[in-house]
């Protein structure tokens, strides 16, 4: 069996409390407020999500243009790296 210390005083105070309103022991205290925060929506989720979705949308748009390298390749020298 792991175990898990808690050294934060606001941590513990805030699990007995919440033990204290639930009725569970602190463990079923901490177990369902870890379950409560975990079905809750990942906002680093959602924002990749929505990242591919604008990508995917935008893409079609910008497909008739040069791509980034060949941008580079005009602007910049090759060998020196500076501008032509």
């Amino acid at each position: 069996m792991t175990s898990l210390n808690i050294k934060n005083e606001e941590t513990v105070r805030l699990v007995r409390e919440l033990s204290k309103r639930t009725g569970q022991s602190m463990t079923g205290a901490i177990t369902l407020a870890v379950k409560a925060q975990l079905e809750q929506p990942n906002p680093k989720a959602e924002l990749a999500k929505w990242l591919d979705e604008v990508t995917r949308e935008t893409a079609v748009l910008m497909k008739d243009g040069p791509t980034s390298t060949e941008l580079i390749d005009a602007l910049y020298d090759p060998e020196t790296g500076l501008p032509i």
